[in-house]
């Protein structure tokens, strides 16, 4: 008597504890549902936000500044080109010379007109040569001077044409060097109008790679935020689960071993817990061996996976796994799936494994066709830090979880 109540209080504190522990699983899971909202919400907005290049269509302001720089002395002229020598058609003044023969002639004649009364003719005829050879002799002075004038005007129209041929020459050289100047000038200005646009044109090239390197700095500071944000969220979700799911498992296997003491008394009691662990397992299977998982180091078979490695998780982002748990399977047990998707990819999980959310004898969307095969001897499953991982870049849910609730749930009842 004593005995079966110590086994009644015995289990009545077991199932207070499956109580306790089922009632703190419920509230963590409902928690990170909670919890995956916001996140999601957040997420949402932080996607939505657009990042925009302020430098995008920057341009060079010396874009249009023009190259065609005309030589300023290309039409420069010789203004000594062409100039007369004022001296080279000089002629001789003959109105002195007249004026001084005239006014000889003159004198002579009125001496003779004087003198012809008195000399009688013999004497007027020397006194007429004597005149006569004075007046030769004065147009000889005349004729030197008139000489003496022309060779003064050709000195000095000679003169002069020296002078306007070094004008000339100077000219010309002065227009030269002027036109090679301008020529020079033009030229560096040229070239300093396309080293401007270079420098505009690298100037403006630099403002767009900053801007896309700044944008694509915000691109990842916000991937990253979200990354960590998400992270953050999920990594204590699954803490808070994983702790209720050693704690229902904890009080599982403390009620397993008052059933063990039991056994003795009551068979019955020791075949329905084990049965109930059993059906929970028989409900799940999971991932047959050999089967890939999608890691950050490519594709691994899932049972070289262990605790701490790294996988694609459900959200297509690199998580943790936190469990691995190992099953034996009846050999002899159609149970599993190749599920062909129309993208080509292919998933192998049991009927009752879930990709998507949705079994895998269940689901429908995007498939192409299923095969149902036996012959799996271990199968795996895995608890990730979003409760999921990736085949063959499909999406697929730990089932570690809930099957440690349909186990509390089936032993409850």
């Amino acid at each position: 008597m004593g005995s079966s109540g110590g086994s009644a209080r015995a289990n009545e504190i077991n199932e207070e504890m499956n109580k306790l522990a089922r009632e703190q699983f419920d509230y963590y899971k409902e928690e990170k549902e909670k919890q995956q909202i916001k996140t999601d919400a957040q997420r949402a907005q932080f996607e939505s936000f657009e990042f925009k290049n302020p430098f995008d269509g920057a341009k060079t302001e010396f874009r249009n500044l023009s190259t065609n720089f005309d030589n300023l002395a290309a039409g420069a002229e010789n203004m000594y080109e062409g100039m007369e020598n004022r001296f080279e058609d000089m002629t001789v003044d003959m109105r002195a010379a007249d004026f001084q023969a005239q006014q000889g002639q003159q004198q002579r004649a009125n001496i003779l007109q004087g003198l012809r009364g008195a000399a009688g003719s013999s004497g007027v005829a020397g006194l007429a040569q004597s005149m006569a050879n004075q007046g030769a002799l004065q147009s000889q002075q005349i004729a030197a001077g008139i000489g003496q004038q022309e060779r003064q005007n050709q000195m000095l129209a000679a003169q002069e044409g020296s002078r306007i041929d070094q004008m000339q020459r100077a000219g010309a050289t002065q227009v030269q060097q002027m036109q090679l100047q301008g020529a020079e000038v033009a030229r560096q200005m040229g070239t300093s109008r396309e080293n401007l646009i270079a420098q505009g044109q690298g100037a403006a090239d630099r403002m767009v790679m900053q801007g896309e390197a700044a944008v694509q700095g915000a691109e990842f500071g916000r991937e990253s935020t979200l990354l960590a944000a998400e992270y953050g969220l999920l990594s204590g979700a699954s803490a808070g689960l994983q702790g209720a799911e050693s704690n229902v498992m904890s009080s599982l296997a403390s009620q397993s071993q008052q059933y063990q003491s039991q056994a003795q008394a009551s068979n019955a009691n020791k075949t329905n817990f084990l049965s109930t662990v059993v059906t929970a397992k028989i409900y799940f299977s999971c991932v047959p061996q050999g089967i890939k998982i999608d890691t950050i180091d490519g594709k691994i078979n899932i049972e070289d996976i262990k605790p701490g490695d790294v996988v694609m998780g459900y959200n297509g982002n690199p998580v943790k796994v936190l469990q691995k748990h190992e099953y034996l399977e009846d050999p002899t047990k159609e149970r599993f799936y190749e599920v062909a998707f129309n993208d080509g990819s292919k998933v192998n999980v049991c009927d009752m494994h879930k990709i998507k959310c949705i079994a895998a004898k269940d689901i429908t969307e995007d498939v192409l066709n299923k095969k149902v095969y036996g012959g799996v001897e271990f199968s795996y499953d895995l608890l990730t830090e979003d409760l999921g991982y990736r085949i063959d870049g499909i999406p697929v849910n730990s089932m570690i979880e809930e099957m440690a609730g349909l186990i509390t749930e089936l032993k409850n009842k």
